[in-house]
């Protein structure tokens, strides 16, 4: 590093040099009050001054120079702070913009991210297999209450006296009362009523018919419903949403499972003897 230091030797003009009052750059506290004679103050030869006739002078300009240090140091106090803080707000913002650019990146690849995983497909692929399964049982079952219907038909019916349901005999009827209104009985329970009025057997085959037809609406609507999620998902394949996916195939499932349930239960109580 040069010396960038030099000796006093400027030929001063101590009129204008001391024509500056200490105390007024005291109370100010103004640079520009010392500004007319800095540069004297930095490199004018004041030799002169150390004649003792020169006290009260020399004493002048020494309260000047001590003045003007004072604010020096003080000013490159805060500049320095000034410096640190704007070093602080710029490391700030370098960290702002760095986790700007991950997040950014982060975005960038996300399509990628939303691909299916293996183990997704392979769960998607089981719940396919599931609902089959059951599609499967539950055309079954609607086959087997289609052969149950003529047999049903041909046989004689006993009415329940607590509730509308009926029965291909006396013995089957005496176990639903005995299963479903034991608390109800407050009298011997009568078994005579032998229904052979071609009108409640039209009633009943009726009722049977229409809870064939609104599952097969049902399962028609299920597979409607199924074929247009597929084509949407062959059309575009990038919009598909895997949780929603997910979602779509185990509500079907349901569904599907609840249908079944509901057949599977018609079927043992017509097994049974016992008709809505």
């Amino acid at each position: 590093m040069s010396n960038f230091l030099k000796i006093p030797d400027l030929q001063p003009d101590f009129k204008q040099l001391l024509s500056v009052s200490p105390a007024q750059f005291f109370t100010q506290g103004d640079p520009a009050v010392i500004q007319p004679v800095l540069n004297q103050l930095m490199h004018a030869d004041l030799l002169p001054l150390s004649h003792p006739d020169y006290v009260q002078q020399l004493f002048q300009v020494t309260q000047l120079l001590q003045l003007s240090l004072q604010y020096f140091v003080h000013a490159q106090d805060t500049y320095a702070n000034q410096a640190e803080n704007l070093t602080g707000q710029l490391q700030q913002q370098q960290s702002e913009l760095i986790r700007a650019q991950n997040q950014l990146h982060v975005l960038q690849q996300q399509p990628e991210q939303d691909q299916p995983t293996p183990y997704f497909v392979y769960q998607m692929q089981q719940a396919r297999e599931a609902n089959q399964i059951v599609l499967e049982e539950n055309y079954r079952l609607k086959k087997e209450l289609k052969k149950l219907i003529p047999l049903i038909q041909r046989q004689k019916l006993v009415k329940c006296e607590f509730c509308e349901k009926q029965f291909t005999g006396a013995e089957f009827l005496a176990k639903h009362v005995e299963r479903r209104h034991s608390q109800q009985i407050t009298a011997p329970f009568n078994n005579k009523q032998l229904l052979n009025d071609p009108l409640i057997s039209d009633q009943k085959t009726e009722r049977i018919l229409d809870a064939q037809s609104s599952v097969q609406k049902q399962n028609k609507e299920v597979k409607r419903e199924n074929g247009q999620r597929e084509e949407r998902k062959r059309v575009n394949v990038h919009a598909v949403d895997p949780a929603e996916l997910q979602d779509d195939l185990f509500a079907d499932y349901d569904k599907i499972q609840q249908e079944f349930m509901q057949l599977k239960a018609m079927v043992d109580e017509a097994s049974a003897g016992e008709i809505m």
